[in-house]
């Protein structure tokens, strides 16, 4: 199946029914997946790690960039020096490093 362009560059499929699989599947079933497929991929591309980074990760020193900033490669974390920052049982932890 081909990328579905008609609504910009996000990751989408076109649903149109393949006539290779007429005599293999029926068009409703092939299209439910095709929509539910590209409902995965715009969800994916929405998600973000904004509020996981200012309630866990950033108060702790540590930075995670959004895997679309990588092309859903990697994921990216980062180790930052912040004055203060508190370790996972509360105490203050001043040993950390920018990585």
């Amino acid at each position: 199946m081909e990328r579905d362009y008609s609504e910009g560059t996000a990751v989408k499929f076109q649903t149109r029914f393949p006539p290779e699989l007429e005599d293999r599947i029926d068009r409703q079933t092939f299209e439910y997946t095709m929509e539910r497929l590209n409902e995965h991929f715009e969800m994916a591309e929405t998600a973000d790690c904004t509020t996981q980074n200012e309630r866990v990760y950033n108060p702790r020193g540590i930075h995670i960039t959004d895997p679309i900033l990588r092309g859903l490669r990697v994921i990216e974390i980062t180790v930052i020096d912040v004055p203060n920052c508190q370790s996972p049982t509360g105490n203050s932890n001043n040993q950390m490093r920018h990585t």
